[in-house]
């Protein structure tokens, strides 16, 4: 669920009646969308680390922490807008 979805979700009116008086169901169905949304952003962050170690062997973000040297590669990467520095 990207956040305009999210959004677009919290104002349509079904949920909107809701706001201050939830019922069960609309509870479950919350629930159950964030899992989803949830287990999406995970998967979107597990599919860009596993590129990450395709292209490179490694993570480069982690270079400099484990006293290792960049490739010139890693650091056009790490110097990139692309880049992941978490």
């Amino acid at each position: 669920m990207t956040q305009l979805e999210s959004l677009e979700f919290w104002f349509t009116e079904p949920v909107r009646s809701h706001w201050f008086s939830s019922t069960p169901e609309l509870d479950r169905e919350i629930h159950t969308l964030y899992e989803l949304a949830g287990l999406s952003t995970n998967l979107q962050f597990a599919r860009h680390h596993r590129e990450i170690i395709r292209r490179f062997g490694r993570f480069p973000h982690r270079n400099a922490i484990l006293a290792r040297q960049n490739t010139r590669e890693e650091l056009d990467w790490l110097n990139s807008k692309e880049a992941f520095t978490g």
